[in-house]
This record gives C-alpha cells, sequence and structure tokens, in this order.
C-alpha cells in the first residue's frame, strides 16, 4: 500500500496532467490575465447559447482550429474594408429616402397642373395643384409608417431568419422594387396622375418595409463592433444624401429635363443596390466572424417554431433600461426634423423668386437638400472629435428638446402656398441658416446617442440595442412626417 505523501504526490501530478489536458483541448483558458479581454466575445457567445437553449432554440456548436485562433488573436480589418462596407451599407439604408424626396423636379413635373403650361426653368411661378403641394409630406408619412411596424416586428420576431436571409431578402426586394420605379420613369402619366401617385405611395411602402428590415438587422450587426464602425454606418446615412443631391444637381446642370433627371435618379440607386449587395457578400471574412462570434449563424442555429415571446419581451425590458435615455433622444431630433423636413422645407421659396440661377431652380436643391446634407454629415463627423460624455445621458436628451427650435423657426420663413400664419423670416438668408443649424445638431445627436447606447449596454444585449435604437429612429421619423402633415394644414 502506497504512503499517503506519495498519495498526494500522485494525486497532484494527477490534476496537473488534467489541467494541462484541459488547457490544450479548451484554448480559451490561460493563466494570462491580459488575455481575458481577448476571451470576452467568445464567453459572451457561450452563455448567449446556454440562454438561447432556454428559449427554444436547438444550438449545434462548432469547434475548428479557425474558431481557437480567432479567440486568441484579434484580426486586423486590413485597408480598412470592413470600415468601407459599413459605409456603403449605411449609405444604402437611406438610399431609397433620399433619392425619393430629392426628385422635386421629377415629381412637380409629374403632378402639374397638365392643361397649363409648366416652365422648369421657373418652377416657383407656377400655381401648385394639391399633388405637388402635398406629395412630399405623404411621400415621408409612406415611408416612415411602415418603417416602425416593420421594426417592431423584426425585433420580436426576427430572431426566427438569419440575419443573412433578413438582409439579402431585404435588399432584392429593395432593388425589384427601384427598377420598376426606373421603368415608370419613362411612362406617360398626365391622364392617370391619381393612378400613379397610389402607385408610387404603395411601392414605397414596400421598399420602406424591407429598409427597415434590413436597417434593424445591420443595425444589430454593427452594435457588436467597434465604434469607429456604428462612425462609418451613421456617416454613411449623411453621404446618402449628398449622393443623391449630387445627382440632382448634376441632372440640372446638364439640362436633361425632369423626366431624364428622375431616370437618373432611379438607375443609379437601382445600380447602387446591387452594388451593396456584393459589398455585403465581400464583408465575410476573419475579422467580422470575430466580432460575430457572438451572433449565431445559419450554419449554427436552427431555430424552432416555438419561441418564448415572454423571455423575448423580457430582454427587451432590461435592455431598455440601459439604452432608453439614447433612445429618447433619437426620436425627439428625428421628430422635430421630419417635421420639416422634407415636406415644409421644399415649399419655401426665395424672397424675389426667378431672378437668378440662386433663386430659380437651384433654390430649392442648394438651400433645402444639399445644406441639409452637408451639415447633417458635418455634426455626425464632429460626434467622433467632440464626444459628448457618456455618463451624462439625460443631458443628451435635453439638448434634444432645447434644439427643437430651430427646426420650428423655418415655419415662419417664406412658405408658399400660405394661407393662415404670417411670414417672420422673408430674407433669404434665415432659411438656409436655420436649416444648417437644425441638420447639424440632428446629425451630432443621432451619432453620439447610437455609439452612447451600444457603450452602455452589457455585450451579450448588443444585437437587441441595435434593433431598439432603430426602432427609435423609426418612431421619429414617423412622428415627424404625421407632424409635418398637420403643419402643413395649420399653414
Amino acid at each position: 500500500m502506497p504512503e499517503r505523501g506519495d498519495s498526494d504526490n500522485q494525486s497532484t501530478v494527477s490534476r496537473s496532467r488534467n489541467d494541462s489536458v484541459i488547457s490544450e483541448r479548451s484554448p480559451h483558458i490561460t493563466d494570462n490575465p491580459s488575455m481575458c479581454n481577448l476571451h470576452n466575445d467568445d464567453d459572451d457567445r457561450s452563455s448567449r447559447e446556454r440562454r438561447m437553449n432556454g428559449k427554444g432554440y436547438l444550438v449545434k456548436r462548432r469547434s475548428s482550429s479557425r474558431d481557437s485562433l480567432l479567440a486568441t488573436i484579434r484580426p486586423q480589418d486590413k485597408y480598412k474594408l470592413v470600415y468601407i462596407g459599413f459605409t456603403i451599407l449605411g449609405i444604402t439604408t437611406l438610399l431609397p429616402w433620399n433619392f425619393f424626396i430629392t426628385a422635386t423636379n421629377y415629381w412637380m413635373f409629374k403632378f402639374r397642373n397638365v392643361t397649363s403650361d409648366y416652365d422648369i426653368e421657373a418652377p416657383h411661378s407656377a400655381e401648385r395643384t394639391p399633388l405637388q403641394t402635398f406629395f412630399e409630406s405623404y411621400l415621408a408619412i409612406a415611408a416612415n409608417a411602415p418603417m416602425l411596424l416593420s421594426m417592431t416586428l423584426n425585433s420580436l420576431y426576427g430572431q426566427r431568419f438569419s440575419q443573412k436571409k433578413r438582409l439579402y431578402v431585404s435588399l432584392s426586394v429593395m432593388l425589384i422594387i427601384f427598377t420598376l420605379t426606373t421603368v415608370l420613369v419613362k411612362v406617360d402619366t398626365d391622364e392617370v396622375q391619381n393612378l400613379f401617385f397610389a402607385v408610387t405611395i404603395v411601392m414605397v411602402v414596400i421598399i420602406t418595409f424591407f429598409s427597415a428590415i434590413f436597417q434593424a438587422a445591420i443595425f444589430g450587426i454593427v452594435a457588436s463592433f467597434p465604434s469607429n464602425c456604428m462612425h462609418a454606418m451613421v456617416n454613411g446615412q449623411a453621404i446618402a444624401g449628398l449622393l443623391a443631391v449630387a445627382i440632382q444637381i448634376l441632372s440640372m446642370i446638364s439640362n436633361t429635363g425632369p423626366v431624364m433627371s428622375g431616370l437618373w435618379y432611379f438607375l443609379a440607386s437601382t445600380i447602387f443596390l446591387a452594388f451593396a449587395i456584393i459589398c455585403y457578400w465581400s464583408m465575410d471574412n476573419d475579422y467580422t466572424r470575430y466580432y460575430l462570434v457572438r451572433i449565431p449563424s445559419e450554419d449554427e442555429l436552427s431555430v424552432s417554431l416555438s419561441i418564448n415571446i415572454i423571455e423575448s419581451r423580457s430582454e427587451i425590458i432590461d435592455t431598455l433600461r440601459d439604452c432608453w435615455p439614447m433612445a429618447v433622444s433619437v426620436i425627439l431630433s428625428f421628430w422635430a426634423s421630419l417635421a420639416v423636413f422634407p415636406g415644409v422645407c421644399v415649399l419655401i421659396v426665395p424672397q424675389y423668386p426667378n431672378t437668378s440661377y440662386f433663386t430659380g431652380r437651384f433654390f430649392t436643391p442648394i438651400t433645402t437638400f444639399l445644406l441639409f446634407n452637408c451639415a447633417d454629415l458635418a455634426g455626425r463627423l464632429c460626434s467622433s472629435f467632440v464626444q459628448f460624455p457618456a455618463r451624462w445621458k439625460k443631458g443628451l436628451m435635453y439638448l434634444c428638446i432645447a434644439r427643437a427650435i430651430i427646426p420650428l423657426s423655418i415655419i415662419f420663413c417664406n412658405v408658399y402656398p400660405r394661407y393662415n400664419t404670417p411670414v417672420l423670416f422673408e430674407s433669404d438668408l434665415y432659411f438656409p441658416i436655420l436649416n444648417s443649424l437644425a441638420a447639424l445638431t440632428n446629425g451630432y445627436i443621432f451619432s453620439s446617442a447610437m455609439v452612447m447606447a451600444s457603450c452602455n449596454s452589457h455585450k451579450t444585449r448588443l444585437e437587441m440595442t441595435g434593433f431598439i435604437m432603430a426602432s427609435s429612429l423609426g418612431i421619429g421619423l414617423t412622428l415627424g412626417s404625421l407632424s409635418s402633415n398637420i403643419i402643413l394644414r395649420i399653414i
């Protein structure tokens, strides 16, 4: 019989060998404390899988040499391809909205009074029809109300479908609808303006519904990446507006006419959507897989049809506790901005119309769309350098309430037609200044809120945080577009 000391020694050796075997089999165990941060994502994935098993998901774990490598070595974004990719996808989220609202010459021509002459060189001289006056407002409602419903359904039931399916299907549907819109440009609709209006609104509703699915899914993904990727996404949204304005001004300079300019708009957007699909496909690399390791892929996750909705709601409530001040800030900011842009802004005319190129057909593209999108992009870029203190969550809300006076002051500029309210700012200087300040503060608040939300949320709830912030954006846009229609009727 061995001595007690020998037994202890053998036990110690055995434990040592077992620990060695475990360490070899599990690369996530390390004695080096400095490596802990490199394994956080994989630990989050394990806890995420255990939590999802309780929700009725069937999860299949895979272990490979690549997974082990990604868990121990943080890949680099070579040539900033992922950063550029998120910028392009950010452009795609607001591409439909911006291309529809900036095609003002095309819509004004389509909904003109066909019994009288329409001078495209002097658009401010003609009496506007009801469709011309209210089209941008109805367009804003059709482009934003379905977004709220889509994002709500996506937050509750989106996990039934993989991220890839949601992204590819939504992009494909948007591509098909924009192709149909491009075809309709060359169709003569003078005798069926009301039918053309109805078909356009229906197509906008379909595009918006699937655009919201795409937007919620991509914000859920980017929330798992470093903050510079979130900045790339929100900056891309501002670039979408600049891209649309650039095409608008180029088409006007080339004197192609309203129909050809509309063809430019929708053909360019169709090509860009096809490019976005290719871009998303090309982003599948080690860098993205490293940060998406906590999000089950289609191969790893088989979703049960019996999802526990109560636990999903509990997760939403827990996430809201972390990010509700930022969500409210996004709602308030876009509510105030969309109340006047673009529905009220496109109706503002110069004090002395058609006396120069600036006060003629270039007035609306420059003062409304170009200035707004440039200032909005500047505000989003400023948030990267002048960061709002993360601990002042409610301070961002107070800033939103204070800046509401800026966009609402635009109501008292030279809006035409006008029946009930006075004009307080008749000079052509007031509107560009107010529009730029409204856009600058809107961009800064939105970008700051999105980054602060992802920083203040628990790592296991980052995807849900992205869903909630995208839904907040939808709520703000919807409230703003509805308010715009009411304001036009008051004016």
